[in-house]
């Protein structure tokens, strides 16, 4: 329904424009009328009023005033330009403050000017606490940085005398329309920040986002609790927007938890995006029908709640329980930047252990004879990222961790189920959750306290085939990880010389 306010700007316009001249199309040169004029004055006043009635919501004023609708009366030759003095007219500024009304005299188009105390005249609108917005300053500078050009125009082809309604009707229709715009998306709903991003009410998951082939792919779900969401778009690093399609999927599901704001919250896009680091740091945008628009960042934060990852944050949990730990790291070497020893305890003693030297390493061995570098039964927990799967026989790795391991010592490996291959030629294995029996057992001394795989993906093959179709819908983990406890020592060995598996080094 259309508020009060756009109800007075209206019947402003629309009686400035019954006012003009006659002839719609045909240019008049001739001297313009006091009609026309009146058209001007008319135009000026009404937008003064909006830009008032803004400036004193944004003054945070509990009553405002309502303006007297008398028409503007100029003295001749009195433009916005400044090139004529200031006119006295009953045109004011009106602002209530500490109980006093402010009000100012200014020429048309000029919506600033010295403030004196006057008394309180016309009816009033009560202001809700929701109209005491920050945003308002905003909205006012924008509807300036609007209307004063179009006035100042309009007063230019006046002091010409080459104004007709030809011309000043075109201008006259864009800025009722603009202003009208304006109107209803600050004045309707004032609690939006017109141009902001704004997440906090923003309900959203992002359950699959993939680079694939120079495309983002991002599959969630999404909505707002008062607003419904009438476009999303994806924003790349820089600012760039791309409009996206393929919001508003029916989600029983999510309804069920949200209610019925939430049928059909779901979305499924697909935007050309080369660059697979400006994909990976996208995020996106969803623009309301009325209200703020949101921004959805940090779109893989639900890896935080990965299996593969809330079993690692267990094992630092139990280590952090121990007193004073002795703490082993298999394969430690900072080669691609990653170090994983911010999350040990300030007591605890770290060496770092790899077949190679480099950053984060403290002594250089082989895994597989990792008895021969520290005493039995001396080490409360090992760890080991990403480097089991390079291990060319990662059974016999495991009973030597065990003898070096004190009774009751934590073991955590973190390998892949699913991965290209790497490292080549020493790139000997994939475990699933159900490998890790057949290492951790009693046979070798432990018991297993907890498995998971995680970090989903998808196979896809080069050609498809009776074999291959349907194969990217298949179940397959980039993660797959594995907490064990020595329960007791093992006689199990295993006699073979690694390096008889291949004639190369361990790539650098």
């Amino acid at each position: 329904m259309e508020g009060r306010w756009c109800r007075i700007v209206r019947a402003s316009f629309t009686k400035g424009a019954q006012a003009g001249p006659a002839g719609v199309g045909k240019p008049v040169v001739e001297r313009p009328g006091r009609r026309e004029q009146r058209h001007g004055e008319d135009v000026a006043l009404s937008l003064r009023h909006i830009s008032v009635h803004l400036t004193a919501r944004a003054a945070r004023a509990p009553r405002v005033p309502l303006y007297n609708q008398a028409r503007l009366r100029c003295r001749r030759g009195s433009s916005p330009t400044g090139d004529c003095p200031p006119a006295t007219s009953p045109t004011r500024r009106y602002r209530h403050r500490d109980g006093q009304c402010l009000v100012s005299d200014h020429p048309p188009g000029i919506l600033a000017g010295p403030e004196q105390p006057a008394r309180r005249s016309g009816k009033t609108l009560h202001c809700s606490e929701r109209d005491r917005a920050s945003e308002f300053p905003t909205v006012c500078s924008r509807l300036r940085q609007m209307v004063d050009p179009a006035i100042q125009v309009h007063f230019a082809f006046m002091r010409n005398r080459q104004t007709g309604s030809s011309r000043l009707g075109p201008t006259i229709s864009r800025l009722q329309r603009d202003v009208f715009s304006l109107i209803r998306r600050s004045l309707k709903d004032p609690a939006q920040k017109s141009g902001s991003m704004n997440s906090e009410s923003l309900v959203w998951s992002v359950d699959h986002l993939s680079h694939f082939r120079g495309h983002l792919y991002v599959d969630g779900w999404a909505f707002h609790p008062r607003y419904r969401v009438r476009s999303i778009s994806v924003q790349l690093p820089g600012g760039k927007l791309i409009k996206a399609r393929g919001y508003g999927l029916t989600s029983p599901d999510i309804a069920t938890h949200h209610g019925a704001r939430a049928k059909r919250c779901r979305f499924s896009l697909r935007v050309a995006v080369p660059n697979a680091d400006d994909a990976r740091q996208a995020s996106l945008v969803f623009r309301m029908s009325r209200g703020p628009v949101a921004l959805a960042e940090n779109l893989n934060r639900n890896l935080g709640a990965d299996p593969f990852n809330q079993l690692y944050l267990q094992f630092h949990e139990m280590v952090r329980s121990l007193g004073a730990p002795t703490i082993v790291e298999v394969g430690s070497r900072a080669r691609s930047g990653n170090v994983h020893v911010g999350w040990l305890p300030k007591d605890a003693t770290y060496t770092g252990f790899d077949v190679r030297d480099g950053p984060n390493v403290d002594l250089v061995g082989d895994a597989h004879k990792i008895s021969d570098y520290f005493p039995n039964s001396s080490v409360d927990a090992i760890f080991s990222l990403s480097t089991i799967e390079h291990l060319a026989m990662p059974w016999k790795a495991v009973v030597e961790m065990n003898s070096i391991l004190k009774i009751g010592g934590l073991m955590f490996v973190g390998t892949h189920q699913t991965w290209p291959v790497h490292d080549a030629p020493w790139d000997f294995w994939r475990f699933s959750s159900y490998t890790w029996r057949t290492l951790f057992n009693e046979a070798t001394g432990f018991e297993i306290v907890d498995v998971a795989m995680g970090e989903r993906a998808s196979v896809v093959a080069d050609f498809l085939t009776p074999a291959t179709a349907g194969l990217d819908l298949q179940p397959a983990f980039l993660g797959s990880s594995v907490i064990a406890r020595k329960v007791g020592s093992t006689d199990l060995d295993w006699d073979v010389d690694p390096s008889m598996t291949t004639d190369s080094d361990y790539p650098a």
